[in-house]
């Protein structure tokens, strides 16, 4: 069981789904829990990362914009 702490979404029209996941791999603390876990329609490692702390959303978010 997880707690859910946030969910991204965009109506870009080009698809940000793998540069965001690899971005938040790039960060201190990035795991992926489930190598493959929704990817499985490109060559990302994974596009469920998890974090131990909320510090990185703030950095994500930073990041994107």
């Amino acid at each position: 069981a997880v707690e859910i702490i946030g969910v991204w979404f965009s109506h870009a029209p080009q698809k940000l789904e793998c540069r965001w996941a690899d971005l938040l791999m790039t960060l201190p603390g990035a795991a992926a829990p489930f190598e493959g876990f929704g990817s499985s329609d490109c060559r990302c490692r994974s596009h469920l990362v998890y974090f131990d702390s909320s510090a990185a959303i703030e950095k994500f978010h930073t990041a994107i914009q």
